[in-house]
């Protein structure tokens, strides 16, 4: 229901659309049932809030600072990078290796058991700040204790 009503808010105008629409919507849908499911977490509501904003944060910079090393290629310094995620598998890990499109200039390559290959335009060590920075966000949302995280 939620695809079907995500598809009508873009497409509301557009009849012929819903052809289509419809049904992959509810095929997508039934599709979610066959994903392996995870234990569920308890959510904290203020870290919620808390990750919106810097998800929001995180594409504007993002935007700003690819287009400024595409007017600057001499600062590229890209590559690839393996990250060991403490994060339990299921969701928090998903949400991490997708999250990591938010950081600038990154993209997850690779995903095996608790390594991530990541993609950078900057293999320094601000990069990898980040990347804990950012587990360590979505460890809070997913009220995980992350004191002991340390990759």
């Amino acid at each position: 229901m939620v695809l079907i009503f995500l598809w009508a808010g873009f497409h509301w105008g557009d009849s012929a659309s819903w052809t289509v629409g419809v049904p992959m919507a509810l095929i997508g849908g039934a599709l979610t049932l066959f994903l392996p499911s995870s234990a569920p977490f308890r959510l904290s509501p203020v870290a919620g809030l808390r990750f919106a904003k810097f998800v929001i944060v995180g594409i504007l910079r993002g935007a700003i600072d690819v287009s400024r090393r595409s007017l600057s290629p001499q600062s590229l310094q890209p590559g690839c990078l393996s990250w060991r995620t403490h994060l339990p598998q299921g969701r928090p890990r998903r949400l991490f290796a997708v999250a990591i499109t938010l950081l600038p200039g990154t993209l997850t390559a690779q995903i095996e058991d608790d390594m991530l290959t990541v993609h950078a335009l900057d293999l320094s060590d601000a990069t990898r700040a980040e990347l804990k920075a950012l587990e360590s966000r979505i460890a809070e949302f997913y009220r995980l204790d992350h004191t002991e995280m340390v990759p």
